[in-house]
């Protein structure tokens, strides 16, 4: 049990802010156009703020973080909007671009918003750019000494490199990003900011909050990740494929192909674990055993591609097909890009309690996956590559703050778990959560009822607990067989038999399990071939007759009337989708494009 003594602490440490080394100097406003990754185009500004290396030490190395911020429409807006990047690692700056630009958008109804890219992350410099990749031996398994030798080596390899552009890398941690933020804040002018982050964003929301919460207007944190929670719960693992299992039972025509998604894992896991196989992959021999899939799941499980695709990868391995996940082992563990050394010395400066550690320990033997969620901060030569520092116990205490706070979670999320958000939000007494379900990790996009639950809480209206509906499909272990067919008889008989067959695939009593991916996926087969393919839109028509609300496959269809020279027929496709899905922003610039409108 912890002391009233640090409990008190830990209350005190919410509302008391350090005062910074130095009053930054006026930030300097450039200009610009900005184009998001669809195409679409606003005014902005950026900037760069320099920012000790240490805070404690105002004197030493300096560190320069970009900003780019759009002006809010409001005549009276209320305090900036700041987004907070997840990983991490991640840069804030091409989230702009991206997923986070139609909801910025919006925002600037209520005030600017503000993104920057965090210290080692993105354009800030000094870069923590790490080259290459884990470089695991590709011939032993993970689990072998010689693949934790050489994950250790790597990591010291990799620190050096860093170390050696004479970075400080005990001093890349969330506490020291957290006083970022704050200069940051300082030099907007702003007496208070509102927080906008997401996954390790929302680890660095919440010490900013511990840090600096007299600043703090409102927050808004989704995939949540609390001062305490860095290192994952064995068990959340557990309970993401036991509700992906749930959700096929539900489905009465995929049940009958996979009958039990855990029990079909469990004995994919012990059979290789007792014969690890190996699979040929670009001339190279990859050995794969039951611990690499248990870590392509876990590194994974954030991803809704990946999610939805469970049923079909595990029906693949359970019938020895174990090229389905070669390559994916490849290029998602053992080849895995470092990218920045940021992304490891936050987390391991983070740490986690000792009661966590043992209760992570105590869960492992009972877990599907084991303690995969934790690779590979829980091995001790990686741990001790990167000399950092741990912040203790007053940094990962409990939290309360009465700042109003909106969380946010996927209910098919592997990263972060809705039990955790709970667990955070309970020091937040003037607080919402609202659960998504049919997402993962990466939600904004999914439905605009995440943006418009987003903007009533940043306007003060009342925001409940609730649950927000995002039908979810899966991929059915015949899927690969289905797309074959579809394609080989588009290519025999042409489009109109191929668009025949589809729907005889989708009667009454017919076998296998069709879904719009099957669809997809044997249209894009084809359009890779000829992107005007006619057979290819003949097979898309009668997929969206099949799955009209798919806006996937309206995007599909729209894309190749386009290159077939049916400007009319592309731009009712191209409006069914953005009607289905405003956050479509791809399609909402196409359309835009075929009307003769400036997107």
């Amino acid at each position: 049990m912890l002391s009233r003594a640090f409990l008190l602490a830990a209350t005190i440490a919410v509302t008391a802010s350090p005062p910074l080394a130095a009053q930054p100097a006026p930030l300097q406003w450039t200009p610009i156009s900005f184009t998001s990754a669809a195409g679409e185009r606003t005014e902005a500004e950026t900037a760069w703020i320099t920012v000790p290396e240490r805070h404690a030490n105002p004197g030493g190395p300096r560190v320069r973080l970009p900003l780019l911020r759009f002006r809010s429409r409001n005549p009276n807006p209320g305090p900036p909007i700041v987004y907070l990047a997840g990983g991490p690692g991640s840069s804030a700056l091409s989230a702009a671009t991206g997923i986070a630009f139609p909801i910025a958008m919006q925002m600037r109804d209520v005030a600017d918003v503000v993104f920057f890219d965090q210290r080692g992350t993105g354009t800030a410099e000094p870069s923590l750019a790490i080259t290459g990749t884990f470089e695991l031996p590709l011939d032993v398994l993970v689990s072998s000494p010689e693949a934790r030798e050489a994950v250790g080596a790597r990591a010291r390899r990799a620190a050096a490199e860093v170390r050696a552009r004479g970075v400080d890398l005990a001093a890349y941690n969330t506490v020291e990003s957290a006083d970022d933020l704050e200069a940051i804040r300082a030099a907007l002018g702003a007496g208070r900011i509102t927080l906008w982050g997401h996954s390790y964003g929302s680890h660095l929301a919440l010490a900013y909050v511990r840090r600096h919460g007299g600043h703090v207007h409102r927050m808004i944190v989704g995939g949540v990740n609390g001062p305490g929670q860095r290192w994952r719960y064995p068990g959340d693992g557990q309970a993401l494929l036991q509700r992906v299992d749930s959700a096929v039972r539900a489905d009465p025509r995929l049940s009958p192909l996979v009958p039990d998604l855990v029990g079909t894992t469990r004995r994919v896991l012990a059979r290789l674990d007792a014969e690890p196989a190996r699979v040929r992959v670009d001339s190279q021999t990859v050995v794969i055993g039951g611990d690499e899939v248990r870590l392509l799941i876990a590194l994974s499980g954030g991803e809704l591609d990946f999610i939805t695709r469970l049923p079909m990868l595990m029906a693949a391995l359970d019938a020895g097909r174990y090229e389905a996940i070669a390559g994916g082992v490849v290029a998602g563990l053992k080849q895995r890009p470092l990218r920045t050394a940021m992304t490891y010395t936050m987390h391991l400066a983070s740490g986690v309690s000792p009661e966590r550690l043992r209760r992570i320990r105590a869960q492992v033997p009972g877990a599907l996956l084991g303690d995969a969620i934790n690779f590979p901060f829980s091995d001790p030569g990686f741990q001790a590559a990167w000399g950092v520092r741990d912040l203790g116990e007053a940094f990962r205490g409990p939290l309360r703050s009465p700042v109003p706070a909106l969380f946010m979670s996927g209910r098919y999320d592997g990263r972060t778990s809705i039990d955790d958000a709970e667990e955070v939000r309970s020091g937040f007494p003037n607080s919402a959560h609202v659960v998504i379900d049919g997402v993962a990790h990466d939600f904004y996009g999914a439905t605009p009822a995440i943006r418009d639950v987003m903007m009533r809480f940043l306007r003060g209206e009342p925001v409940r607990d609730t649950m927000i509906p995002v039908p979810l499909e899966f991929h059915g272990p015949d899927e690969p067989v289905l797309v074959g067919e579809l394609q080989r008889v588009a290519r025999e008989q042409g489009g109109a038999a191929a668009a025949g067959r589809l729907r005889e695939m989708a009667g009454p009593g017919a076998p296998g399990y069709l879904s719009s991916y099957v669809v997809d996926g044997a249209a894009a087969g084809l359009l890779r071939a000829d992107s005007a393919s006619a057979a290819a839109i003949e097979l898309l028509r009668a997929g969206v007759e099949l799955f009209p609300r798919q806006p996937a496959l309206h995007v599909r269809l729209g894309a190749a009337l386009r290159a077939a020279g049916d400007r009319t027929g592309a731009a009712d496709a191209y409006r069914r989708a953005v009607a289905l899905n405003p956050m479509l922003r791809f399609a909402a610039v196409q359309l835009a494009r075929l009307e003769g409108r400036e997107p």
